[in-house]
């Protein structure tokens, strides 16, 4: 049996700006209606903070700390409990 399928390409190309985001959400979402495969490229500003800056992340993976670099220290703990209740 033979199958055929078409590919349609379409490029969006914006200049950055604040708003990208909005735009971008939108044809992601247009994108996941329509069952479209969306790929392209993403600009990155090098100028702000990265995740891992932000959050004061480790570099190692999370899933690869041993238990006891995961666990808070017991004070730490008695100090949240604290400001719960």
């Amino acid at each position: 049996m033979i199958q055929i399928a078409t590919v349609e390409a379409r490029v969006l190309i914006l200049p950055p700006t604040k708003a990208d985001g909005i735009i971008t959400l939108r044809v992601l979402a247009e994108a996941q209606q329509n069952n479209w495969l969306a790929t392209g490229l993403i600009y990155i500003e090098t100028g702000k903070p990265s995740l891992t800056e932000i959050y004061n992340l480790v570099d190692t993976p999370l899933n690869r700390l041993a238990e006891a670099d995961l666990r808070p220290a017991a004070n730490m703990i008695d100090t949240v409990n604290a400001l719960m209740f």
